[in-house]
């Protein structure tokens, strides 16, 4: 879509998007900075491939899966990671399994508050599967997030 788009700085992508596909904004060398909606649940392979100057990203809370080397790696090497680069992502998410797994350096968020508060436990790693425990305030006075 936007791939090998040199001019491309900024960008804010829509609420409501679900999926980023692959390639998307790969070779964008001039994006700094992309606002990903909450709702994005899915990344596809390369998204960010060669965006060199895109020093960090945030991974929505939501977020199931993260294709392959879709942030922060080298057109010329897909085991050269740029340097500088932080991913802000949410503790036991996919984001946070990205930025453990691959090395990079992360900041981690504090989950977004809804009626009723989600904890994401990996159930198995490899699998990509999740159990999703929905815990209430009233049924948990004393749990502290």
């Amino acid at each position: 879509m936007f791939g090998d788009c040199t001019a491309l700085k900024t960008i804010t992508l829509p609420e409501g998007l679900t999926s980023i596909g692959d390639n998307v904004f790969r070779d964008c060398t001039a994006l700094t900075k992309v606002d990903i909606p909450e709702t994005v649940k899915s990344f596809g392979d390369y998204v960010f491939m060669g965006c060199s100057k895109l020093k960090g990203i945030v991974i929505p809370f939501h977020c199931e899966s993260l294709g392959k080397y879709f942030f922060g790696f080298s057109e010329k090497s897909d085991t050269a990671k740029y340097s500088g680069v932080t991913i802000s992502c949410y503790k036991d998410t996919e984001g946070y399994d990205y930025a453990v797994d691959y090395g990079f350096k992360y900041k981690l968020l504090t989950p977004p508050v809804t009626k009723g508060r989600y904890k994401l436990r990996r159930q198995d790693r490899y699998q990509g599967r999740y159990e999703v425990h929905i815990l209430r305030q009233k049924d948990h006075p004393a749990q502290k997030w």
